[in-house]
């Protein structure tokens, strides 16, 4: 059982966590780059099940590396950020997903990195 539906022995589930990550009930304007929907102090966050974003949810198979994990991509990103502009190469509207082990698209993802200049 889960919930109200019985799940007859041996059906296969599939968790569309595309979909998920961008249920604007718990990620409004789920398009939009908003790193700040992740802080600590955020409402949103507060608020928002644990279950709601998968790579850090709760649980017994919760990520023992988060906090590691999170400050590393922190670190890239803000590096990455400070010294290049970022440019998809592509428009929006033509990249598909593909669904993998991780969310990718289905051809590969062109970005141009402009060097920032020094400051």
């Amino acid at each position: 059982m889960i919930g109200k539906y019985k799940i007859p022995k041996g059906t296969n589930l599939f968790l569309w966590i595309y979909h998920l990550h961008h249920n604007d009930q718990y990620f409004p304007d789920p398009e939009k780059f908003d790193p700040e929907r992740f802080r600590p102090s955020s409402p949103q966050l507060l608020s928002r099940p644990s279950y709601a974003y998968v790579p850090f949810s709760a649980g017994s198979r919760n990520c023992i590396g988060q906090k590691l994990a999170m400050l590393e991509q922190k670190t890239l990103v803000a590096t990455i950020v400070k010294h290049f502009d970022i440019e998809s190469r592509d428009p929006f509207d033509t990249l598909w997903p593909s669904l993998e082990f991780v969310l990718t698209t289905v051809q590969p993802l062109m970005i141009k990195l402009k060097p920032r200049s020094e400051i």
